[in-house]
């Protein structure tokens, strides 16, 4: 037999997603099964649903909680959390966000929507500066997906020659201080609303 390849981060990250999915999936038949049986059965299942709901709401909060991420923490995350990250951000802006597929994505992580325009976006967490090839990537992904807009953001900052051809095609580069603005401007939101 021959020697196996290591996992990519990406390819771990899916396994343990479906890992934990099918676990659920079958804890869930489990209870739903014990739940028609009874109405002890019933009662546990709504108790442990709703504590689940609760669970996930905590977790994601003081995740994301947009008061306590700094740019050093976006700067430890990989680039699959980095998408997340924006995804939950723009959101907070309030955009609808559609996350495109891991792989085969055409040059866009992500697909805003607000006030019928389409927004593609190409998400780079690098530590050094972001090159034309986003640039290049994200231009494909606009006619791609049938956007108006293109957007590359960075935790970076962004070579002279991918500033020209963004300039040249219209594309929103958002850098590191522009990400700084933005993860300001959701927390000042939040603290408005509260």
């Amino acid at each position: 037999m021959g020697s196996s390849k290591p996992l990519t981060k990406k390819e771990r990250r899916e396994r343990e997603e479906l890992q934990k999915e099918g676990l659920g999936l079958i804890l869930f038949v489990l209870l739903l099964t014990f739940a028609y049986s009874s109405t002890l059965g019933y009662l546990l299942l709504v108790a442990l649903l709703i504590i689940a709901a609760y669970k996930i709401k905590v977790y994601f909060k003081e995740k994301w909680s947009f008061r306590q991420i700094t740019l050093q923490e976006i700067d430890n995350m990989d680039g699959y959390e980095f998408e997340d990250y924006l995804k939950k951000l723009y959101c907070d802006l309030g955009y609808k966000v559609n996350h495109t597929s891991l792989s085969g994505d055409q040059g866009a992580d992500l697909i805003l929507s607000k006030g019928g325009e389409k927004t593609a976006v190409q998400v780079k967490r690098y530590s050094d500066k972001v090159s034309n090839k986003a640039v290049q990537e994200v231009v494909a992904s606009k006619g791609f997906y049938n956007c108006s807009k293109a957007i590359v953001v960075t935790n970076s900052f962004f070579t002279d020659s991918a500033i020209r051809l963004a300039n040249a095609n219209n594309v929103e580069l958002i850098d590191r201080n522009g990400l700084k603005y933005l993860v300001h401007r959701v927390s000042m939101n939040a603290a408005d609303e509260s």
